[in-house]
């Protein structure tokens, strides 16, 4: 599938409806799933994770949604990708 069209839409909608139903790991890889679904470098794709950041903040989890945001960052600044998604891995699971 290259490009988003209604059944790929039906489908991300229904999972953002079910956000509560899952463990916060499986959902992140269930939109990860999706979104790769499509071309990479797709703007779509990156906003179904920094949309999910979004929703973290809006539930109180500010670490995690800065996590998750750096962590798709990362992959866009070759050359700080590993120091930014060790950082990420620590504000997510602070010990």
């Amino acid at each position: 599938m290259g490009t988003v069209d209604e059944e790929w839409e039906r489908r991300s909608d229904a999972l953002w409806k079910s956000i509560d139903d899952y463990e916060e790991a499986e959902f992140i890889a269930r939109i990860d799933a999706l979104a790769a679904e499509l071309p990479e470098g797709s703007a779509v794709a990156l906003f179904e994770r920094a949309f999910l950041a979004l929703a973290l903040v809006d539930v109180g989890r500010e670490r995690e949604a800065v996590a998750e945001s750096l962590t798709a960052l990362s992959k866009y600044l070759p050359r700080y990708n590993r120091s930014l998604a060790r950082y990420a891995e620590a504000l997510a699971d602070p010990k």
